[in-house]
Formats: C-alpha cells, sequence, structure tokens
C-alpha cells in the first residue's frame, strides 16, 4: 500500500557561522486548530497559534532539555520511532505544506 505524501517547507535556522551546539531537525504540521512542532532527535514537541510560534518553543524546549540532561548526567531525550513520526506528518490539515527545519541547541 502506497503511503500518502506530505508537502514539506524547508527552512534552515542555522546561522552561517554556527559553530556550537548539536544539530536537531523538526516538523511542524497544522493539526486544525494550532501548530504543532516536533524534534525527532529528542522526542520533544511543543505547540503554538504559528508555525513560528510553535518552532521557537520547541527550540527552547530542547535547549532546557539539554541543560537539565547535563546537569543530572541523563540522556535529554530519545528519538521519534519511524512510524510515529509518519503519524505526526501525516496529521498535517493545514493548506499550506508542514515545515521542517534544522536548528543548533
Amino acid at each position: 500500500m502506497a503511503t500518502p505524501v506530505v508537502d514539506i517547507e524547508y527552512r534552515y535556522l542555522v546561522p552561517a557561522d554556527a559553530n556550537d551546539g548539536t544539530l536537531f531537525s523538526s516538523v511542524a504540521v497544522f493539526d486544525g486548530s494550532q501548530w504543532a512542532a516536533l524534534c525527532r532527535e529528542l522526542d520533544i514537541a511543543s505547540v503554538g497559534e504559528s508555525a513560528d510560534e510553535a518552532l521557537a518553543s520547541l527550540v527552547q524546549a530542547v535547549t532546557e532539555a539539554l541543560e537539565y540532561a547535563a546537569e543530572r548526567g541523563r540522556l535529554p531525550g530519545s528519538p521519534v520511532p519511524d512510524e510515529a513520526l509518519l503519524e505526526f506528518m501525516q496529521s498535517h490539515r493545514g493548506q499550506g505544506p508542514a515545515i521542517t527545519t534544522a536548528f543548533l541547541a
């Protein structure tokens, strides 16, 4: 059975001169009432009224998770399973594309 395709817009939130931090990726979808953003590498999510708000909240949440984990000698999260990522992406109900980004934290 063929998997439905999700239209995706790519955005890069990494400054060209950035050298510090770890590169993470995220996907933002509109579920019909709000935007949700998910960091695939850590299984951390955030929501907002716009894609930009959800992505900004996600970057903050990832940064806080990394700081918290480092202070306690723990891992900050674990990767999202492929099936769960596909389900998340297919939940997109917006008229425009879902959005994927790369960011440093």
